[in-house]
């Protein structure tokens, strides 16, 4: 059985994401159901329109690496081409989805802006920019003002054929009714559980989602990745079955998803937290298992929210000791440590092989660290770290892509 089925990818998706801001989550839902909809309608193909539908459900997603949020969701911003920016990069660099990609990146440029042929995925951008612009009027708008709004904006803001082709749609299935019900949650979340995801597309998804979380801070970047390449490095070493290093990967990859719902401004805080900061910071851990407890293997939830126990007891959340610790569980606690060492912080460069070395080992005698895990970094350190490094060169790299391609498509 795999560790995560693809059908549970897209609750993981909505409960992360609901953490930092559940007007994004609720909107996005909101502008799935109305493109959903009219790919019905327009004869859709099955397989291009749950692809589209996907799409749609993340249009906003580069809104969680902006600070966007209270203005993009008032329809007459003119704010909104960073986050379009970024739910470009995030989708072409890391999701199945990326030929579908520039469709996120125009979704907010309006029909007479919009040249016949500056993208492939015109009609698809056109057709998210409709649906957000539906969505958003609605909230300060009565939903009767909806028809006259759209015919005086169409050959404007929006596409005419598209604008007749939602009105025609909104007369058969009454969709503005069921918005404001609350039906359209029920039929649309069977149509997102009911997608038939590979496995290999659920690895990019989550990836891209894991993404989107480290990337909110620059001192996080590679955190994530090199966590769970020193955690695969460590179970392969120790000579652990396929099955069991599987399940590591996916803990550590989840490890610190609950950071979301953490402030920017304490993730990159320069110095020492205060005792209310840290205690906020420690809620990332609970918040991961909220996010994922009913979703994933739970092994794999067991090993991602026990990463900052320790064998004496002096760990966090809930103060476990070496009897409840399994050995995968405390290998994955050894490798956050590792890379949180190796690291540069807000608060700290990265430390010198010496000095990791030494705190390592410290931390085994003392008895919070495993001995056997421990020993074998200090054992194969360099070895470890080199085959670690070789992992996260893409992730740095497409970062750096993503650095760029945004100042220069911002200007």
């Amino acid at each position: 059985m795999e560790p995560i089925l693809g059908k549970n990818i897209f609750p993981i998706l909505r409960s992360t994401l609901n953490r930092l801001d559940g007007r994004l989550v609720d909107h996005g839902e909101r502008v799935t159901y109305l493109v959903c909809h009219m790919l019905r309608q327009m004869g859709c193909p099955a397989r291009r329109m749950l692809d589209l539908c996907i799409l749609a459900v993340l249009h906003d997603i580069g809104a969680y690496k902006t600070d966007e949020v209270d203005d993009m969701i008032l329809f007459e911003t003119r704010r909104v081409w960073n986050h379009s920016i970024y739910g470009y990069l995030f989708i072409r660099e890391f999701s199945p989805l990326r030929d579908q990609a520039q469709a996120v990146l125009y979704h907010h440029l309006d029909y007479e802006r919009f040249p016949v042929g500056k993208t492939e995925s015109r009609e698809t951008a056109l057709l998210l920019h409709l649906a957000d612009g539906v969505d958003t009027w609605l909230r300060g708008h009565p939903p009767e003002s909806l028809p006259g709004f759209l015919r005086e904006n169409a050959g404007k803001r929006f596409d005419p054929r598209q604008v007749e082709l939602f009105l025609q749609v909104q007369e058969q299935d009454r969709l503005l009714q069921n918005l404001q019900s609350g039906q359209y949650q029920s039929e649309l979340h069977t149509l997102l559980e009911g997608l038939d995801i590979t496995p290999s597309e659920a690895h990019q998804y989550l990836r891209m989602l894991v993404y989107s979380v480290d990337f909110r801070s620059e001192t996080t970047v590679a955190h994530t990745f090199m966590m769970t390449a020193l955690s695969v490095q460590l179970a392969w070493r120790l000579g652990l079955p396929l099955a069991q290093c599987r399940k590591i990967y996916y803990g550590a990859m989840l490890h610190d998803l609950g950071k979301i719902a953490i402030p920017t401004e304490i993730l990159e805080f320069p110095g020492t937290l205060t005792a209310p900061q840290m205690a906020l910071m420690r809620t990332h851990v609970s918040v991961s298992e909220e996010i994922i407890k009913d979703f994933v293997d739970p092994e794999v939830c067991r090993i991602a929210v026990r990463h900052h126990e320790k064998l004496d007891g002096s760990g966090y959340p809930r103060g476990l000791r070496a009897g409840d610790l399994t050995l995968s569980e405390r290998l994955v606690a050894v490798a956050d440590i590792l890379s949180a060492l190796i690291g540069r912080r807000s608060y700290k460069e990265s430390f010198s092989e010496e000095k990791v070395r030494h705190l390592l080992r410290g931390m085994s005698e003392n008895g919070k660290l495993d001995g056997q895990v421990t020993g074998l970094v200090l054992s194969q350190y360099d070895d470890i770290l080199r085959a670690a490094d070789e992992y996260c060169r893409p992730v740095i790299e497409a970062y750096q892509r993503m650095k760029d391609e945004y100042q220069r498509l911002h200007g």
